[in-house]
């Protein structure tokens, strides 16, 4: 049963799963760590699959148990413990400096069982093309090259950003060659807002919800000047909510599909 209270955060899961591999790399059970510290075997568990906040003085004597005396290495599984209740992250953030290296789009991307994608401006990022993508000097490592084979993505796109040239003759009509591509992938679901939808629903800046496995919470991140931006808890359910009504308002996977193909017959040739 979770801690009343507290929030599976990506900081928990994180430790959690760390803290199981040196267990594992040791080759010992949980019931061997709880004879060891003279902790509750269901308690280790918890704290394995982030059920449970972990205490502090519990994290040090796991990592003398598995003989983590490497002061970086230390530090840095220490430092995560210390936050396990705080949630969201913001890759500009000094204090958290240390964290971004393992939350990122790739990480979150090899957990979740779904992720939505929306940009207001732009095709979104995992639906790029290579040619567009180097037009926007985005040089990024692909998010859908870290997923596993069962998730799923779906992509709401503004009918007004698929007419964009960019100023590259060709580049519409080579991006719409590619999203027509991945929209035939069966685990892509592609849906267009056409320009003429009335629609309350609002998603001022680029988001992308990752929905993770059972029993852990979405994840939202958006993305602008500032840089990234991770939230957890109420404000990721927020913006999923909000995704559904969009996703909700949009055309129906076939009829966005032909829109689509209308777009890049239309759309001049490199």
């Amino acid at each position: 049963m979770p801690h009343r209270g507290f929030v599976r955060s990506l900081r928990a899961q994180w430790l959690g799963d760390r803290l199981r591999a040196l267990r594992v790399e040791r080759e010992m059970t949980l019931a061997e760590v709880a004879t060891h510290l003279g902790r509750d075997l269901s308690a280790l568990g918890r704290y394995e699959k982030a059920q449970w906040p972990i205490k502090l003085g519990d994290v040090v004597a796991l990592l003398d148990l598995y003989g983590i005396h490497n002061t970086e290495q230390r530090e840095r599984l220490l430092s995560i413990a210390s936050r396990v209740w705080h949630l969201h992250h913001w890759d500009g953030d000094p204090v958290t400096a240390s964290e971004a290296w393992f939350i990122t789009p790739q990480w979150l991307a090899g957990r979740a069982t779904a992720v939505l994608v929306y940009h207001p401006n732009l095709v979104p990022e995992p639906m790029r093309s290579l040619t567009y993508g180097a037009r926007l000097n985005r040089t990024r490592t692909p998010w859908l090259a870290h997923s596993h084979s069962g998730m799923g993505v779906r992509a709401l796109l503004e009918q007004a950003v698929l007419r964009q040239e960019l100023e590259q003759p060709g580049l519409c009509h080579d991006q719409l060659t590619h999203l027509a591509a991945l929209s035939q992938q069966p685990f892509v679901s592609v849906r267009v807002l056409a320009e003429d939808l009335r629609r309350l629903p609002v998603l001022p800046e680029p988001v992308a919800v990752f929905l993770m496995r059972e029993p852990y919470p979405a994840v939202a991140m958006t993305e602008g000047l500032a840089g990234r931006h991770y939230l957890e808890g109420p404000l990721a359910q927020q913006y999923t909510d909000t995704y559904q009504r969009l996703w909700d308002s949009a055309l129906p996977e076939t009829e966005s599909a032909s829109v689509i193909n209308k777009l890049r017959e239309n759309a001049s040739r490199p």
